[in-house]
């Protein structure tokens, strides 16, 4: 019986698991490397600035991570899990409606976070 699945998904299908999960963590691992990198660059050159400033930077970095973290992590997981997995059923409908909701989730979120740390911004920093 003849597969209708392309060579890349056939690949996907037919590959160890541990090895495509691995070859697929691959530009995650390169993102958040990055990430670090930046960090650490910023730090660099703000230490210079002084140790008030370094310790800004201290203050916005868990508020940077978790912002992060949600949109990678959590809800960018939770989105890309669900359009998967309707796209799997072969529901494209449900997969660009699944779509739809997690940019509506992400506008919410965004707002939610400018809104917080956009109010709270003059007492986190005077601490």
């Amino acid at each position: 019986m003849k597969s209708s699945h392309s060579p890349q998904m056939q690949l996907l299908l037919d590959a160890p698991i541990v090895s495509m999960l691995c070859r697929l963590a691959i530009p995650n691992l390169v993102s958040v490397t990055t990430m670090t990198c930046i960090f650490f660059a910023d730090a660099r050159f703000i230490g210079q600035l002084g140790t008030t400033a370094l310790a800004s930077l201290a203050v916005v970095f868990p508020f940077q991570s978790l912002m992060q973290m949600m949109a990678a992590g959590a809800i960018g997981g939770g989105i890309t899990s669900s359009v998967a997995r309707a796209l799997g059923s072969g529901d494209r409908f449900k997969a660009e409606e699944s779509a739809w909701h997690g940019l509506i989730i992400i506008g919410v979120m965004s707002l939610l976070y400018t809104l917080v740390l956009g109010a709270f911004c003059r007492p986190i920093f005077s601490l």
